[in-house]
C-alpha cells in the first residue's frame, strides 16, 4: 500500500471543528496530539513511551505527539468513528496529501492494547509471545511492533496514517 504525494487519505473531525467550517488545509501545529493537549494523565504517559521507543529505535518516523492523524480508506475512518473513541462522534472528512516529510502506517490496535496490557497481565502473561516477560517488556514488545508496522490481528487490523506534511481538504463526506 503506497500513500504519497497527492494521496487522498481521510479523517475523523470533531464535529463545528475549525478544518470543516473553513475548509482549510490540515496542519500538525493545528492538530497534533501536542496541538489539542492531551490531558488525560494515563494517555500522556503512554505516549511518552511511544515517543522513547521511537526516538531509540525509529527515529526517521513521525512523532505521534506531533503529526496528523489520518486513513487510508474511508471503511477505516468509519469503524474508527462507530468505536466510540471519540466522544464527540465525528464528521468523515476527506484530504490530499500536499506536503509529506514523513509518514508511518501503523495499527491502531497495537497502541489500543499495548496501553491495556499491564491491567490485564493476567489474561496476557502465558501467551505467546508474553511467555516470560514482564509486563512492561511485553508493552514495550507491542510499541516496537507498531514501529515495525507490525499487525495485532492481521484479519481485522485498522491501520492509521501518521503523517508530517500538510493535507488539503477536499470534501466533507457526510454531507
Amino acid at each position: 500500500m503506497h500513500v504519497g504525494l497527492g494521496s487522498l487519505v481521510y479523517r475523523v473531525e470533531v464535529p463545528n471543528s475549525a478544518i470543516i467550517t473553513a475548509r482549510d488545509s490540515v496542519q500538525p501545529s493545528s492538530y497534533s496530539l501536542t496541538a489539542l493537549g492531551v490531558v488525560n494523565p494515563t494517555k500522556v504517559v503512554h505516549e511518552k513511551l511511544f515517543e522513547d521507543v521511537r526516538t531509540s529505535g525509529y527515529s526517521a518516523k513521525p512523532s505521534r505527539l506531533t503529526s496528523i492523524f489520518a486513513f487510508l480508506d474511508i471503511g477505516t475512518a468509519k469503524r474508527f468513528r462507530e468505536s466510540g473513541r471519540m466522544e464527540a462522534g465525528g464528521i468523515l472528512t476527506e484530504h490530499r496529501i500536499t506536503r509529506l516529510d514523513k509518514i508511518h502506517i501503523g495499527d491502531m490496535d497495537l497502541v489500543n492494547a499495548s496501553a491495556n496490557i499491564t491491567g490485564q497481565w493476567e489474561m496476557f502473561k502465558d501467551k505467546l509471545p508474553f511467555s516470560g516477560l514482564t509486563p512492561e517488556e511485553a508493552q514495550r514488545k507491542m510499541v516496537e511492533a507498531y514501529w515495525q508496522s507490525n499487525r495485532f490481528h492481521p484479519e481485522s487490523t485498522m491501520m492509521e496514517l501518521l503523517i508530517e506534511g500538510r493535507l488539503e481538504f477536499v470534501r466533507n463526506i457526510d454531507s
